[in-house]
């Protein structure tokens, strides 16, 4: 997988709004010993963007602790939301 970047996220929110996700599905990893999988419905999804351009570093490590880090994140429809897990 290629890094990713704050920025992309923020474009690729965008796109997707206006498009058909119906989620924002975030992988946290360094937090806890497994990853932490935070699933954020659409009306949701740009207040969650304006946290994570606040609080995250252009690499998606939190700023306040940067052992924290948005390790993959996907918008998906209900249906793939479903079939998901």
């Amino acid at each position: 997988m290629s890094e990713l970047h704050l920025t992309e996220l923020q474009a690729l929110a965008q796109q997707y709004l206006d498009l058909d996700a119906d989620y924002l599905v975030l992988t946290i990893v360094g937090a806890t010993k497994y990853p932490e999988i935070i699933i954020n419905p659409r009306a949701n999804i740009q207040e969650k963007i304006g946290y994570i351009s606040h609080s995250y570093n252009e690499d998606l490590t939190l700023k306040a602790a940067p052992h924290i880090k948005i390790a993959k994140y996907e918008f998906v429809t209900a249906a793939q939301l479903r079939d998901y897990f």
